[in-house]
């Protein structure tokens, strides 16, 4: 990262910081739907959503910044 300037290592540090937060959160809703599937209930299509949303975000703010291989594995996520 030393080819970056102070504020674009600012902007990578926040992105990677809420993209971690929010793969912590998709982890819990993963778990989640394995619930469901053990327990044979139906899927909660809200959790789905949210696990969307959340690839989806990352990919739009991976995109915006450059960061092309993270843009390209969180669009096959999604």
């Amino acid at each position: 990262m030393s080819s970056f300037n102070d504020e674009d290592r600012e902007i990578i540090v926040e992105f990677v910081a809420e993209s971690n937060e929010a793969l912590e959160q998709t982890e819990q809703d993963l778990l989640k739907l394995e619930d469901f599937l053990t327990a044979e209930k139906d899927i909660d299509p809200a959790i789905i959503d949210t696990i969307f949303r959340t690839f989806h975000s990352i990919k739009g703010s991976a995109g915006f910044i450059g960061l092309n291989l993270t843009n390209s594995l969180t669009h096959h996520a999604e």
